[in-house]
């Protein structure tokens, strides 16, 4: 799916998986999907990919996002950017760079973990990571999410969890 040979991560199956790091994620499953799983965003090496998906529907307050991502032929700075539009007329961005949140799925002998995003899942040396994306306005309705390329790697993301909020006035009920 990221057109370099050897299909990607078929070792994860289709459905509810947590990986390594314990959060849910439903991995599409392409036969039931037109053949598409994941997004695989433009890069220097495969400019003819898209940009970016936009509106992807939320519609919920979300305390923080959860991304299984990977990325190729990652250059140093932005990988990509998640747009968050709220209900209000807001929107926040957050700046994935390779440095802490979208690392290359090559891993060096030295492991792969970076600030703020964790190998949960690796094989011949090639991994998954799970990067945590606090929402920047919690008590707000997230309406929709964008994930747009910064142009240079080639992002990767497989799947998108999001931690509820509720609104609660019992301590540690705000959550789910």
């Amino acid at each position: 799916w990221a057109d370099f040979g050897g299909g990607g991560f078929k070792e994860i199956q289709p459905g509810t998986s947590r990986l390594q790091g314990g959060v849910p994620f439903d991995i599409i499953d392409p036969a039931k999907n037109g053949d598409k799983s994941c997004l695989v965003l433009k890069g220097l090496k495969r400019p003819n990919f898209p940009e970016g998906v936009t509106g992807i529907p939320v519609n919920a307050k979300v305390n923080a996002f959860y991304f299984l991502v990977t990325s190729m032929y990652a250059k140093p700075g932005a990988s990509a950017k998640y747009v968050f539009h709220y209900g209000n007329g807001e929107t926040r961005t957050f700046e994935a760079s390779t440095e802490r949140d979208l690392p290359d799925w090559w891993l060096p002998a030295a492991g792969g973990d970076r600030p703020n995003a964790i190998v949960v899942f690796a094989r011949d040396q090639r991994a998954l990571f799970l990067c945590e994306v606090p929402n920047p306005l919690p008590t707000e309705t997230v309406t929709a999410l964008d994930i747009v390329s910064a142009g240079q790697s080639i992002p990767i993301i497989i799947a998108v969890t999001a931690r509820k909020r509720f609104d609660s006035v019992v301590a540690g009920a705000g959550e789910q």
